[in-house]
């Protein structure tokens, strides 16, 4: 009976006609109109990413003084008629004659932060073009023309030939000489500013690579959150299916994209689908280092070669075998940089026969091994490799490096270990490049690299004995005033073990710390000390001593060693330590200060008991033997938050980024007024009362 009624009810409904049957059809599908476009309203203001818009630079970063490291670019980008280079210490603008001009660095004119990409593309002010540039940790730098010709570095009239659109390269040209003649090391102070927008959420911060759009859209690949979208007033992610990846790569435009991955092959969306490539679909290797397209072509490059699509369809395999770092496609021939064989020029059509019989582009010898970047511009074309810009005006020809900048004060911008000895001469220590003596003024004195003196962990001056000790991964080396080895100590002549970490030098002799656990040097000879005779754990990080008293820092907690003998040692089983891992130890007249490594900071007294801090303990990671306590402060270096300042006046704690390459500090010295904070992206200095604390 139900069945009967509910049928006639459904014949009278589908016999309706009229404009009553019109109107109600109308309305159920303007009301699922309305349903779909409040539904995709919802998920476009679900996805969207909180930023801030601001300038680059910030003003805390004055005072710090660059002291120059070798520069390295990753990558260029051709824009208001100039190349600008970009690479981990910062981005530098070549003048017309191949010569670096002005630019931008790290900490002081851009964020503590890497950049990683560079690109120029149409202003997402819908109007002319700006320079993209994508940091490790500091979202998205923009500079647009708007700002060049506010510093008068950019003409008004329409472009001359071979310059980016909006550009007068004439009255550029008049304006580098007027303000740039006889300055090729880089002027700093008349760069215009970047402007950075900057997520809210760390993730979305730390960036790989920038596709700008035609429409004024530009996509941006993430570490771990895929590929995002900014046009100019929101950000978001651009789809779903491509949130959560490691981007690596992008090509093409919103309409046929190609996105590479870090181990999850290629990515193709294109008309709202979404095609996925790996080694099943015939990728020769899942990890994807570059893409280039080239009409309906495109060419993923592996580190076992490069798979070529065409019209979204895998085709085949060439280059077999190359690490293929950096692509540059044309109609008939592919560019492949490569990660230590230089540049190869494969016919795309070849047959394989013809591909095996490949080799480097040029019978010559190239002058360089690893690519980086590959770009062309009417005729000529660029290579980014060993992180110097090469030019060659055509396929064969030698390619010509670009002028240098003045020879740089350091060896080196991964900074390890830092001292000052008692004659104001600094010494840098590397992470894998030995080390430099600098004199008081800053001028390279001696480099000293060799197979003792290669990884460096801690440089511990002497003034008594005049000798300056450095902790290497290969030995104890002990080096006089003038900067020569004296000595070098090893397993062999009495250590523990050969790798030591750190050294503490005292009246009567030295304790030095290595994996194995602690040796002591003095009168009475040489003696080690490990667990069996109650270290805490052998693998010590660090040392330190006031009179009697050591501590040392381990991977299992701290021992406190009275005239080398343990006396106490503390752990989280048995004290309010929260992590095991120490990192650095200072002494302040009866307590320290501990650094550890995934608790923060924290002050152990003379009693033992340890006293936490609201604003310096908590889940991060202090560096080894980043460290170091004056009359008024006690500095400390992270991994990746900066340099954290104590005041031990007040007991408070502040938090410094601005001004330093890199959130992550390596090392600490002072010497006269000035504070030197080495970091693993370089080295700066400042006057300690100009440190303007948040």
């Amino acid at each position: 009976m139900r069945n009967r009624q509910f049928s006639s009810r459904l014949l009278i409904v589908i016999g309706m006609t009229g404009a009553a049957g019109a109107s109600l059809a109308g309305y159920v599908l303007w009301d699922a109109s309305n349903a779909v476009r409040d539904s995709e309203i919802r998920v476009a203001a679900e996805s969207r990413i909180p930023f801030t818009t601001q300038p680059a630079a910030g003003s805390n970063s004055a005072g710090f003084e660059w002291i120059s490291a070798p520069p390295s670019y990753t990558d260029s980008a051709l824009f208001a008629g100039r190349m600008y280079l970009a690479g981990p210490t910062g981005i530098v603008r070549l003048g017309l004659d191949g010569k670096p001009q002005a630019g931008y660095r790290v900490g002081l004119e851009l964020p503590a932060a890497p950049p990683v990409s560079i690109v120029s593309g149409v202003s997402t002010e819908g109007t002319g073009l700006s320079l993209y540039v994508a940091t490790a940790g500091e979202g998205l730098l923009i500079l647009s023309e708007n700002s060049l010709r506010s510093a008068a570095l950019v003409g008004d009239s329409r472009p001359a030939e071979h310059s980016a659109p909006g550009v007068n390269l004439e009255n550029y040209e008049a304006n580098d000489r007027e303000n740039h003649e006889g300055n090729d090391t880089g002027n700093y102070a008349d760069s215009p500013p970047f402007v950075q927008v900057r997520a809210e959420e760390a993730p979305y911060r730390d960036l790989t690579v920038i596709l700008p759009l035609s429409t004024g859209r530009v996509l941006l690949g993430s570490r771990t959150k895929g590929v995002l979208v900014y046009d100019g007033a929101t950000m978001s992610v651009l789809h779903p299916s491509l949130a959560g990846l490691h981007v690596t790569a992008l090509a093409g435009d919103e309409s046929s994209l190609w996105v590479g991955t870090l181990g999850g092959g290629v990515l193709y969306w294109h008309g709202g689908r979404l095609d996925g490539f790996g080694e099943a679909e015939g990728l020769p290797d899942p990890q994807v280092l570059s893409v280039a397209v080239n009409g309906s072509a495109a060419y993923v490059g592996t580190p076992l070669g490069v798979a070529t699509f065409r019209d979204g369809r895998f085709e085949r395999v060439i280059a077999e075998g190359l690490f293929s770092t950096a692509l540059l496609a044309r109609e008939r021939t592919l560019s492949v940089g490569t990660l230590d064989e230089g540049i190869f020029e494969i016919p795309v059509r070849a047959t394989r026969s013809r591909e095996r019989r490949l080799s480097r582009e040029s019978s010559r010898e190239p002058p360089f091994n690893r690519v980086d970047n590959l770009s062309e511009l009417d005729g000529r074309r660029y290579a980014l490799a060993d992180g110097a810009l090469y030019t060659s005006q055509a396929k064969g020809a030698e390619w010509t490096k670009a002028p240098a900048t003045d020879a740089p004060a350091l060896s080196n911008g991964n900074i390890s270990a830092l001292a000052a000895d008692s004659s104001g001469k600094l010494w840098v220590g590397y992470f894998d490049r030995g080390l430099d003596i600098l004199t008081p003024s800053g001028e390279l004195l001696r480099h000293v690299e060799d197979e003792h003196v290669f990884c460096v962990n801690r440089i511990v001056h002497d003034p008594a004995r005049g000798l300056t000790a450095v902790a290497t991964a290969n030995g104890l080396v002990m080096f006089d005033n003038g900067g020569q080895i004296q000595q070098v100590l090893e397993r062999r002549d009495g250590l523990i073990a050969s790798h030591v970490t750190d050294v503490a030098i005292g009246p009567d002799g030295m304790t030095i710390a290595t994996p194995a656990g602690l040796t002591f040097i003095d009168s009475g000879g040489i003696r080690s000390l490990y667990a069996f005779h109650g270290l805490v754990n052998n693998h010590v990080y660090t040392i330190a001593a006031a009179g009697q008293t050591l501590l040392a820092g381990t991977l299992g907690g701290l021992s406190v060693l009275d005239a080398g003998v343990v006396k106490a040692s503390y752990n989280t089983a048995n004290s309010e330590l929260k992590h095991n891992w120490i990192t650095a130890v200072v002494p302040l007249g009866r307590e320290w200060m501990i650094g550890t490594y995934g608790a923060g900071i924290v002050k152990l007294d003379a009693a033992g008991h340890v006293e936490t801090f609201p604003e310096a303990s908590g889940r991060f990671e202090v560096n080894p033997n980043a460290m170091l306590a004056g009359d008024a402060r006690v500095y400390a270096g992270t991994l990746d938050r900066g340099l954290y300042v104590y005041e031990r006046a007040s007991g408070g704690w502040s938090i410094v980024t601005e001004g330093l390459p890199s959130r992550s500090v390596t090392a600490l010295a002072a010497t006269g007024d000035y504070l030197y904070v080495g970091t693993n992206n370089g080295l700066v200095r400042i006057r300690e009362q100009e440190l303007k604390l948040p």
